[in-house]
C-alpha cells in the first residue's frame, strides 16, 4: 500500500453524519458522528477488537481556573476538565500500527447563566473525542480536518458522490450524474462565451473546470480552457 492510499480511501466524509457547531470566542466548524468514525474504521480495518482497537493509557481530571467558593467561603471550586490518553491500533497490510492521542471534555464548569455544571457524561465524551483524533491520523474525516467542508461546492459534490454510492441502481445513477455534468458544461461554456467582465469569466471558469477535473474529462478541460482563453483575449481588447 502506498503512503497515501489508505488516507485517500477513507478521507471523504458523508455529510449526513456531520453537523455544524459554534462555540464561544468565534470558534465554529464541522463535527462528525462518533459512530460514523467506528463504521469507517470497521470498513477500513475490520471489526473492532480484531482489525483495530484501543487502550486507555491514562485518565485524569485537569484543574483549571477558580470558579468560586463553597458555601463556607474558604474552599475554592476549580474548573475541571476530564482527559483521556488513548492508544489506538489498526492492522494495515497485516502489520499492527499504533497511534496515541488525547480526548478532553469539560467536567465541572460554569454555564453562561453562572450556574455550576457537572457533566457525568464527560468520560464517555472524552473517549469518543480521543478515538476520533486517533482515527483522523489514518485519514478518516480527512476532508473535514483539512478544511474542505468550508467550501459549499465541495460539500455538494461529496453529497452527489455518496448519493450514487447509496443508489439501488448505481449504473443509472452514474449515467444521470454524467448527463447532468454534460449539461452543466454546455451551459457554462455558453456563459463563458457571453461573459462581459473578467470576474464573471473567472467565476464561471473556476466552477466548471473543477467539475471537469473531478469527472476526469480531459477533452472537456481542453474545450473549457480554450473558450476561456479566447474570451479573455476578447475582453482584454
Amino acid at each position: 500500500m502506498s503512503n497515501l492510499e489508505l488516507w485517500k480511501s477513507v478521507e471523504k466524509t458523508d455529510p449526513i453524519y456531520t453537523k455544524q457547531y459554534s462555540m464561544g470566542g468565534g470558534m465554529a466548524g464541522t463535527s462528525i458522528s462518533g459512530a460514523y468514525y467506528v463504521m469507517k474504521a470497521t470498513d477500513a480495518f475490520g471489526p473492532v477488537g480484531k482489525g483495530w482497537g484501543y487502550e486507555i493509557e491514562e485518565e485524569r481530571f485537569d484543574k483549571g481556573e477558580p470558579l468560586g467558593a463553597e458555601p463556607d467561603g474558604v474552599t475554592a471550586i476549580y474548573k475541571l476538565t476530564h482527559t483521556i490518553k488513548l492508544k489506538l491500533w489498526a492492522k494495515i497490510d497485516d502489520e499492527r500500527c499504533e497511534v496515541t492521542h488525547f480526548g478532553h471534555t469539560p467536567y465541572l464548569y460554569k454555564s453562561r447563566k453562572g450556574d455550576f455544571v457537572m457533566d457525568q457524561e464527560a468520560p464517555k465524551k472524552s473517549l469518543t473525542d480521543a478515538i476520533k483524533k486517533c482515527l483522523s491520523m489514518f485519514g478518516i474525516g480527512g476532508d473535514i480536518f483539512l478544511g474542505m467542508f468550508d467550501d459549499a461546492q465541495y460539500v455538494n459534490e461529496v453529497k452527489e458522490d455518496f448519493a450514487i454510492e447509496k443508489a439501488d441502481d448505481k449504473v443509472s445513477a452514474k449515467v444521470a450524474a454524467k448527463q447532468e455534468y454534460e449539461e452543466k458544461k454546455r451551459k457554462s461554456i455558453e456563459m463563458i462565451n457571453s461573459a462581459t467582465t473578467m470576474p464573471m469569466l473567472e467565476a464561471v471558469y473556476v466552477e466548471v473546470i473543477r467539475k471537469a477535473k473531478r469527472q476526469g474529462d480531459d477533452k472537456g478541460i481542453i474545450e473549457i480552457t480554450a473558450a476561456k482563453d479566447a474570451k479573455k483575449k476578447e475582453l482584454e481588447k
